[in-house]
């Protein structure tokens, strides 16, 4: 993936991100400086400070994770972990925390199936931010995860909101899932956990008009004969 890299789209997703936050901790900080918030205001601005800054902190931490699965060298890593898709998946949830209300349903054909990994954390990294990118473009509504054996080699992963379960048929990837710019600004999300899958050699898209929806395909591990 680093050699297919757009850097100049990167900066400019950088900059989307940190655009907003860096406005509201200049606005407020003005304010204050100029005498122009009482107490109550006095806080609440500094309420929002916190807030901005809280995110250029994620920001920065996605960047510098980022970085380590966009270089060359990236793909040429050994993946020598095995993963179970239940753990798999279940981690990732767990990442996200209690913020967001996700469901999980996973074929019964995964239950012996595992995904092979850098680590027991790198997969989870990734799959974890796909799915914070739509537990924010679901606007508080609950999100579904189903998970099932697309075929003996691989299993396919699609999450979305809840509310649009049933209306997926006709759906189509959109071509440039990795740099896609959301009214969220989410998609540093998006690149981190495209790059992560990609060097586990598989793919992730979000769905064309429907970047709430996200389908991630990864390779099974060959399962020794018994």
């Amino acid at each position: 993936m680093g050699s297919d890299l757009n850097w100049s789209r990167l900066l400019t997703l950088l900059a989307h991100e940190l655009r907003s936050p860096s406005s509201v901790i200049t606005g407020y900080a003005r304010l204050m400086k100029d005498g122009r918030l009482d107490g109550a205001g006095q806080l609440q601005a500094m309420s929002q400070i916190e807030s901005a800054a809280s995110v250029i902190a994620t920001v920065g931490r996605q960047a510098s994770e980022l970085s380590k699965w966009i270089s060359p060298q990236a793909d040429a890593k050994t993946h020598t972990t095995l993963v179970p898709v239940p753990a798999l998946l279940n981690g990732a949830i767990a990442r996200i925390g209690t913020s967001s209300a996700i469901a999980l349903d996973t074929d019964s054909a995964l239950a012996d199936s595992a995904v092979s990994a850098l680590d027991r954390d790198s997969l989870g990294i990734g799959l974890s931010s796909l799915l914070a990118h739509v537990c924010r473009e679901a606007l508080g509504q609950p999100v579904h995860v189903s998970a099932v054996a697309a075929s003996e080699h691989a299993c396919e992963i699609l999450a979305f909101p809840a509310s649009l379960r049933g209306r997926l048929d006709g759906v189509t990837p959109h071509d440039d899932p990795s740099f896609l710019l959301t009214c969220g600004g989410t998609g540093l999300s998006l690149a981190l956990g495209t790059a992560v899958i990609s060097a586990h050699g598989g793919a992730a898209v979000t769905m064309a008009d429907h970047p709430e929806i996200v389908k991630v395909t990864l390779p099974l591990a060959r399962k020794e004969p018994t």
